[in-house]
């Protein structure tokens, strides 16, 4: 960190992690809703160009992995948005199920197309995915 006016708004560099996550999150968090979006919101997810550019995609499959093992407050910033946006979901239990388990399949399908060293294997992740969610649509955008 610089000793410039930025990191005088953080205590310390654990409070701006904990900022950039949380608006990284809350960004996302919008683009997903339960009655129709979470369709449009899966056939945008799954795209090369966001397997691609992980820098600019979801913050949940990007660093997920990485935050699991960080600090309980960084971990309780991502806990909090999950719950937000599960509760975005709906009170229907059948929906807000059916709705948790598409969203997860997109994160754990975008976290292992990026994994993976071919793009026809890639590719072949990304199509199950939308597949098993009920989208369709190609990987191209």
């Amino acid at each position: 960190m610089t000793h410039g006016g930025f990191p005088r708004h953080f205590a310390n560099k654990q409070e701006l992690v904990n900022a950039a996550l949380a608006s990284a999150a809350d960004e996302q968090r919008g683009n997903v809703t339960p009655s129709g979006g979470l369709d449009a919101f899966a056939r945008n997810y799954l795209t090369q160009r966001h397997r691609d550019h992980p820098e600019s995609g979801c913050v949940l499959a990007a660093l997920g992995g990485e935050i699991s093992r960080a600090p309980a407050e960084s971990r309780q910033v991502l806990s909090d948005r999950i719950r937000l946006q599960i509760e975005a979901f709906g009170d229907d239990p059948d929906v807000r199920e059916n709705a948790i388990g598409r969203w997860s399949t997109l994160i754990g399908a975008i976290i292992l197309a990026r994994l993976v060293d071919t793009e026809e294997l890639s590719d072949q992740i990304m199509a199950a995915a939308r597949k098993l969610v009920g989208v369709s649509g190609t990987s191209s955008t």
